[in-house]
């Protein structure tokens, strides 16, 4: 089951709303507020005299309005989670979100039942408390001499050959032999492309290291949300393995190669020095790295409580085009952790070296890559190397979920350098196109999806080759007045009408191929008089839904050039 505002909304406010206990980890005293947007008390609370929303108690409150309101919920303190006035009328009304501080910690439900009453406000929550989803294995890396760079190889970081989750050549990670092939095909996806300088990829986590060679000139602002400072300084070492997974520079010689080698890199802190953190820091993370620029939000970070003012910063991030990757957690059970468990973010879980679901992870015997039917895609997540956060011309080895969401980030910034305008559906449609299947267990990773593996193991090569084949609308030069339209409806479901303009006679060819370039339908073969045409396609049921693309090749008899373009269109299933 994937989580949206309706069912969070009938989960808070149901009949049992009362009733409900809070089970979730979660801060003792402190509490997200949503307000309505017609509530007085709205602009009240949100401004004070410099435009800038900031904290007001009860005493320092301006209107007593407010202040009544406060002590009536025996709240000591509120602030906004958006600082942006205009967020208040976007439509997940993320402006509208507040944190409040309860006077009376052992009085949490039932300020929470009570503001769950009021007409004022939308919704009210408990401040959730989440994790990172990988730990450290503890073993120390060595440079044996098998694992040496071969000359004339690339990339030529020192390390690159033990990082088999971008090449596996079968050999032994901690011990067992791999199975050749078991990683995510990165070597012919960086002929494509290592990176465009104009994405930006936002690294949620517990911050990166002061300075390294890897990401140097690549970073851009960012903010720690856990001490509410500028500096996003690493102080677990979580986030530097996170985000040298996905953004490390490669073949500068230096340490090892990340998916992404040119791309920029916002680090924002949500984690402290123990690997947990607050709900509130995430979505006032969320909403910043959207409002920032950022296309690729990686969360390698998991909490059980379903919290619906996450999923509204995830919705308005979704609005600003950025596309959230986020980890399945580690417990080997079907428990939903979010933000995975939302609709609108893609949900990674983790393979070793021989493609199977990790079960368990190095550092517990209880642990395990989740599953369950929220899952999207998997990548390799067991004895992956990351850049070290007290040293970062050292790594060490993690595991986790964690280690496996920043493979799927990279590949997405990829995906993203080679077609800016790509949406969350089309990035998902090509991934669900290019996954590898069937390629763990015959009892757990079946044909299509299923609860363990998702879609199957991401193909960074395949993914690519199809954004180069067909994503971009191509259309050579062609003879005055030939044209080729966009489809309507689009999107669509079972059929639409594609249009052409010729204008002479003409050899036409009309087809439709999906993702990977594969033919799928033949609608015009042969010769059509100058003309406005149009031409009805019914998708057949057994097209999968996603993103198709349709070409017309036409051929005019006067020996001048032939006329060829290609659409893209999206098939809803």
């Amino acid at each position: 089951m994937r989580y949206s505002a309706i069912v969070l909304l009938m989960l808070i406010n149901g009949p049992l709303a009362a009733q409900l206990k809070i089970t979730a980890p979660h801060h003792p005293s402190r509490v997200i507020i949503k307000f309505k947007q017609k509530s007085p008390l709205l602009a009240i609370v949100g401004e004070t005299d410099t435009g800038r929303a900031a904290s007001i108690t009860a005493a320092s409150s301006p209107s007593l309005l407010a202040a009544s309101f406060m002590r009536k919920h025996t709240l000591s303190s509120l602030a906004p989670l958006s600082h942006r006035p205009a967020d208040r009328e976007h439509p997940s009304g993320v402006g509208r979100i507040f944190l409040a501080r309860v006077s009376d910690a052992n009085a949490l439900e039932a300020v929470l039942a009570g503001l769950n009453a009021d007409e004022n406000i939308e919704y009210a929550e408990p401040d959730y408390i989440g994790e990172g989803a990988g730990r450290r294995s503890g073993a120390h890396i060595e440079n044996h001499p098998g694992d040496a760079i071969r000359e004339g190889s690339t990339p030529d970081d020192p390390l690159f050959p033990q990082q088999w989750s971008l090449v596996n050549e079968g050999l032994p990670v901690n011990g067992v032999a791999g199975k050749v092939g078991a990683d995510i095909q990165i070597r012919d996806a960086w002929e494509l492309t290592t990176g465009a300088e104009e994405i930006i990829v936002a690294i949620l986590d517990s911050g990166i290291p002061p300075e390294t060679a890897e990401f140097s000139g690549r970073l851009v602002p960012g903010y720690d949300f856990v001490n509410d400072d500028d500096d996003p300084t690493d102080d677990f070492g979580h986030g530097s393995n996170v985000s040298s997974i996905a953004m490390a520079r490669g073949n500068n010689g230096h340490v090892m190669a990340g998916v992404n080698w040119r791309s920029k890199i916002m680090p924002l802190k949500i984690l402290d020095s123990n690997n947990r953190g607050l709900y509130s820091d995430w979505v006032k993370a969320v909403i910043f790295a959207a409002d920032s620029g950022a296309r690729v939000l990686n969360m390698s970070v998991g909490g059980r409580g379903n919290s619906i003012a996450l999923w509204d910063a995830i919705n308005y991030a979704k609005s600003k085009g950025a596309i959230v990757i986020a980890s399945m957690m580690n417990t080997n059970s079907d428990v939903p952790y979010f933000p995975a468990a939302f609709e609108h973010v893609i949900a990674v879980g983790a393979t070793n070296n021989r493609d199977e679901r990790v079960v368990p992870f190095c550092w517990g015997q209880n642990s395990g890559s989740n599953y369950g039917d929220h899952i999207d895609f998997v990548a390799p997540g067991e004895w992956i190397l990351g850049l070290y956060h007290l040293n970062p011309s050292q790594t060490n080895y993690w595991c986790g979920t964690s280690q496996a969401t920043p493979l799927v980030s990279g590949l997405v910034s990829l995906m993203l350098s080679i077609a800016d305008t790509l949406t969350f559906d089309d990035v998902y449609a090509i991934l669900k196109a290019s996954s590898r299947d069937r390629v763990g267990p015959a009892q757990e990773d079946t044909t299509g999806w299923d609860p363990y593996f998702g879609w199957g193991r991401i193909d960074a090569a395949t993914a690519l080759n199809a954004l180069k084949v067909g994503i971009n609308e191509i259309t050579d030069r062609p003879p005055v007045d030939y044209a080729l339209l966009q489809n309507y409806p689009n999107p669509f479901n079972p059929g639409t009408t594609l249009r052409y303009r010729l204008p002479k006679t003409s050899f036409v060819t009309l087809r439709v191929f999906d993702i990977l370039g594969r033919e799928v339908a033949t609608l015009v073969d042969g010769v059509q008089h100058g003309a406005l045409h149009e031409v009805r396609w019914q998708a057949s049921e057994q097209l999968a839904g996603g993103v198709y693309f349709y070409q017309i090749k036409a051929k005019p008899f006067d020996g001048t050039p032939v006329y060829q373009a290609t659409k893209r269109m999206i098939l809803l299933r």
